[in-house]
């Protein structure tokens, strides 16, 4: 009966150690995402552990980051064509 109880005990603190190791990985997902939420940065979420589906979600939020870092530099690109336009049509009426 004493075997059992101890090995119940272990059981539990290996859970325990699985708990802390997921949480810190949770905890230092969300500190990457809320600095890259402040700041424009071509840095990936980065992970320790593969298991429970740290793995899926980091490629998950790896790939949403990437498809607005693409829209950005589109958005960008469109916003200096708008102005070079401007500042060429501004140019040529001018010298009329």
């Amino acid at each position: 009966m004493e075997w059992i109880i101890g090995i119940l005990a272990a059981l539990v603190a290996v859970l325990l150690i699985i708990l802390a190791v997921y949480k810190r990985q949770i905890r230092d997902i969300c500190r990457q995402l809320a600095f890259l939420k402040e700041y424009d940065s071509n840095l990936l979420i980065t992970r320790q552990m593969d298991a429970f589906g740290i793995r899926e979600l980091t490629d998950e939020l790896n790939e949403m980051l990437e498809l607005q870092r693409e829209q950005r530099r589109r958005y960008l690109k469109k916003e200096q064509d708008i102005s070079d336009a401007y500042t060429n049509l501004s140019h040529d009426i001018r010298t009329l």
